[in-house]
């Protein structure tokens, strides 16, 4: 067993890394397999279990419905942070491939690309979707939005 998260009373979702994903009843001490996916980790954001596959995807599970979500395809890498702007929608990622990706959990999108190089340039794809960004601390990148909202993530 590699990690766990508290989904409801007496209930554990465990991530087995190989073996796939399953429910815990502390109570009753069975185990429910809920999908075949091997995850490097997973945590929990809302009503969301987060899995993050060995190939750099996200898969966001819905815990009140019961089933995938959505799959967020991207990165070439490992995800190294995940942060969630306040609004509940909008979420960044960055990864072991170099670069920095906004999400819509609504949309189920990638909104944009960065691809920040060590001169502090970058190269932003599509152009229009964040206004700004700053470095807020060593290897922190701030994304100020068109909303004039901010989010943030770790670019190692």
């Amino acid at each position: 067993m590699e990690d766990f998260e508290v989904v409801g009373d007496n209930e554990l979702w465990i991530n087995t890394k190989h073996y796939g994903q399953y429910i815990y009843n502390i109570k009753t001490r069975l185990f429910e397999k809920k999908s075949d996916l091997s995850a490097i980790s997973l945590f929990r954001v809302n009503n969301f279990i987060v899995l993050q596959s060995f190939s750099g995807s996200l898969v966001f599970y819905d815990l009140d419905k019961k089933e995938v979500y959505n799959r967020f395809i991207g990165h070439k890498e490992f995800v190294t942070d995940l942060n969630f702007h306040p609004d509940g929608d909008k979420f960044v990622t960055s990864s072991d491939d170099g670069t920095v990706r906004l999400w819509s959990l609504k949309d189920k999108a990638q909104l944009a690309i960065l691809i920040p190089f060590k001169t502090q340039e970058f190269i932003l794809l599509p152009p229009l979707v964040i206004i700004s960004l700053q470095k807020a601390l060593w290897m922190k990148l701030v994304l100020k939005l068109q909303d004039s909202s901010f989010i943030q993530t770790n670019l190692i």
